[in-house]
């Protein structure tokens, strides 16, 4: 193949400069090249970057096509073709930019046991992996095509095609829809595989015995030397975290605080702190081994604008004089 020297060069051009574009919510192409000749200087290289990147759709596209094979039990099979343009530029372009343009339905041939090709005229809605197909999760892409074959009239005049069938998947692009069948399946075994462990993590964790509320299993955990800080793979938030979410917890917490837990843990709300989270949910008690602990900003506003003095229980009149003092 002749390489495509101005599409290599509108690439390169690009390339070095992609981050930029990754800032830009993306308006038409056309339109933002239009409002680059008013842009301040600022905007100038992105709004230039955008308008190379639309001319590399036009002289970088490469025309390819999808086939999807649909097999007859008797041995006989239809072929279904797609054809679109794919533009290698477009993974410079921010996500919401597809990398294919002028797709075409499937266009359907039917291919007997002896080999005899005829093409039809009939044609299928293309139903795209929309995925890598390492990582499809189920076979409805290519089930749902070869399934309304058998809704087609095709008028080949072949006694088959004029009785009811079933056509199923054979391949797609060459790959073999067994071969993904299999794939899917061992992905889902692992992933529940992973469910399973996570689950049994957890209910052996600091965090499992805090939601069963088993204080006596909580302090042999601990004991026994468990991680005070660290999150499972069901919960991402430290054991203090869900010992601060309700009163019925502040047992944990007290002694989560007292055995030093960090007093900092990863799983915060943004801009929130233990205190915040103590002064809401929790008991006075944990709020003075808080304080006891770590000097905190009683006044730091979390987004939505209160402090701990002001979502102290609210009526705790006990509590709202723990963080005033």
């Amino acid at each position: 193949m002749t390489p495509n020297f101005p599409c290599l060069a509108l690439i390169l051009l690009t390339l070095g400069s992609a981050k930029h574009l990754r800032e830009v919510q993306r308006p038409s192409i056309t339109r933002h090249c239009y409002q680059s000749f008013r842009c301040d200087v600022n905007n100038f290289r992105i709004s230039a970057l955008m308008c190379l990147l639309a001319l590399s759709q036009v002289a970088c596209s490469v025309p390819r096509e999808d086939v999807l094979e649909c097999g007859l039990p008797e041995g006989s099979k239809f072929i279904l073709k797609s054809k679109y343009d794919w533009d290698p530029a477009a993974v410079l372009i921010p996500a919401d930019v597809q990398t294919e343009k002028n797709r075409t339905p499937y266009l359907i041939w039917y291919v007997s046991r002896k080999g005899i090709v005829k093409k039809t005229s009939a044609y299928v809605d293309y139903i795209g992996p929309y995925r890598d197909l390492n990582d499809q999760t189920d076979l409805a892409p290519f089930q749902e095509p070869c399934a309304s074959l058998s809704k087609i009239d095709f008028g080949l005049g072949i006694p088959l095609l004029e009785q009811p069938f079933t056509a199923i998947p054979l391949r797609y692009n060459g790959k073999k829809i067994e071969d993904m069948r299999s794939a899917i399946t061992e992905r889902k075994e692992k992933a529940r595989k992973k469910a399973i462990a996570a689950k049994e993590q957890y209910a052996q964790s600091l965090q499992g015995a805090i939601a069963s509320g088993d204080l006596i299993q909580f302090e042999q955990r601990l004991n026994a030397g468990a991680n005070i800080n660290a999150p499972t793979d069901q919960d991402d938030r430290a054991p203090l975290l869900i010992a601060l979410d309700k009163p019925e917890t502040a047992p944990f917490a007290l002694a989560l605080i007292n055995r030093g837990a960090n007093l900092n843990p990863k799983g915060r709300p943004q801009g929130v702190n233990v205190l915040m989270m103590a002064a809401g949910y929790s008991t006075p008690e944990v709020m003075k081994a808080l304080l006891a602990k770590q000097k905190f900003d009683v006044n730091q506003r979390n987004p939505s604008g209160g402090t701990a003095s002001a979502t102290s229980c609210c009526a705790c009149q006990s509590t709202r004089q723990i963080v005033a003092a």
